[in-house]
């Protein structure tokens, strides 16, 4: 009997050949995987080879056994780190939509743990044959559980792909297809894009006049060659944004836009001009013609900017009024270009800093001075201008003019004293149309 038990030990730790005696050191990594046969990732190319049943290989690490069972082999130490998984990007942390997408062509989904903080473990997995970008395996792990899973490569925008992916079908015709087109009108992007998350509006809202992504379409469709979004009305889509530089008459910033839905497919495109209204014009568009007219904070398409009514009323009434039929003062008291950052989660305003010392002199008085916040010179919504120092209470949106110290920022606030309790009415402070406007000049974070 012992000599048969010890047969049976060897037979295992050999090959498993009888079922459930595998060591725990030849086991696959549990990753939750399903056994149907993925989809690929939308966008990316990939060989019938590299989609072949994976070969389990039997290693230490669980983690390297999962790369290896899809043919890529780790050099050196992974680089390990604490990530918040966030599936909409912001300036400074992108997104894991696509890295969700490639997950979930081999199994994985890490959905559940939207918000939360895993460990991100990522590996130096060689250089791609064309122009010798890394590639690198990114795995999200939470104790010690794959979650997430992809082949990311440098230089490729946005370069993410599944595991299955082969050496071959990592090298897309276009590695940055974006600063491609943009290269093709004869612009040079400088430094790296930023990209965001948005939402085109639906097919009869495109048509108001008073619509910022209708000038966006306007400008994309005089490209011709299927730069019409319209399609994608109602859609979530990129927004990939550029420096171009500056004009040479009046020094403006020049940016360029790039609407992406996957990867390569760019579905829009124009230029904007920082400080221009309404500065929007078509990619193929010569340098020298984009100031069409001086600098203009006025007229009917200036973007997001703060209004005093042009007659005299309570502060309170600023919640009644219907604003639609309200007269405003001629000038905005904070403009679009006063504003070098606004912040989408907490509302909070970098001004400029003559802006800033504009609203701390302002003379209000304890029961505030109401305001009008616009978009184009279409009211979103009424507020008031208040102090800090004040015992008297507001239930509407308020901005403390004291609060716009050294840092020169301020912040949109629910009530006075801030509080979400005492806020009364619909809060409009992240109106589509206003993070539209803040996004199409590069100010909203």
């Amino acid at each position: 009997m012992k000599i048969k038990l010890t047969w049976l030990l060897l037979v295992c730790l050999c090959g498993g050949l009888l079922s459930g005696c595998s060591s725990p050191a030849s086991q696959p990594l549990a990753t939750n995987m399903s056994s149907a046969t993925a989809s690929p990732l939308p966008g990316t190319v990939t060989s019938p080879a590299s989609q072949a049943t994976a070969t389990p290989i039997a290693t230490a690490d669980p983690y390297v056994a999962l790369l290896e069972k899809y043919h890529w082999t780790p050099e050196g130490e992974p680089a390990v780190q604490p990530v918040t998984i966030r599936l909409v990007g912001t300036t400074n942390e992108p997104g894991f939509t696509l890295f969700l997408e490639a997950s979930q062509a081999i199994g994985l989904d890490f959905t559940p743990r939207v918000g939360q903080e895993v460990q991100q473990r990522t590996y130096f997995l060689g250089h791609e044959p064309t122009v010798h970008s890394k590639i690198y395996g990114c795995l999200l792990v939470e104790e010690q559980q794959v979650i997430g899973a992809c082949v990311s490569v440098e230089r490729q925008r946005p370069g993410v792909h599944p595991l299955y992916a082969s050496m071959e079908s990592l090298v897309i015709p276009s590695i940055t297809p974006g600063v491609d087109l943009l290269e093709k009108f004869g612009w040079e992007p400088q430094g790296d894009f930023t990209a965001q998350a948005v939402t085109i509006p639906r097919a009869e809202d495109l048509n108001r006049p008073d619509e910022p992504f209708r000038r966006y379409l306007e400008a994309s469709e005089a490209l011709g060659a299927g730069r019409d979004f319209t399609p994608w009305a109602g859609q979530e889509v990129y927004l990939r944004t550029y420096f171009l530089g500056h004009e040479p008459n009046a020094n403006l910033k020049v940016y360029g836009h790039l609407l992406f839905d996957g990867p390569t497919a760019i579905v829009g495109g124009w230029v904007s001009v920082e400080g221009q209204t309404p500065g929007i014009h078509p990619l193929n568009t010569d340098i020298k013609n984009l100031v069409l007219s001086s600098p203009s904070t006025t007229g009917a398409t200036e973007g997001f900017a703060f209004y005093f009514p042009a007659q005299e009323i309570a502060t309170a009434d600023i919640l009644e009024i219907d604003l639609n039929n309200f007269e405003l003062s001629d000038q905005p008291i904070i403009s679009l270009d006063d504003i070098v950052t606004y912040s989408k989660n907490t509302h909070e305003i970098e001004l400029a800093p003559a802006a800033c010392e504009r609203i701390r002199s302002l003379e209000v008085p304890v029961r505030g001075v109401p305001f009008v916040a616009c978009v184009d010179r279409q009211p979103i919504y009424g507020g008031a201008f208040w102090v800090g120092y004040s015992s008297v209470s507001f239930n509407g949106i308020a901005i403390n003019v004291l609060s716009c110290d050294q840092s020169h920022r301020i912040r949109i606030q629910l009530g006075y004293p801030e509080s979400p309790e005492l806020f009364v009415g619909e809060d409009y402070r992240a109106d589509r149309r206003i993070l539209q406007s803040l996004a199409a000049v590069d100010k909203l974070k």
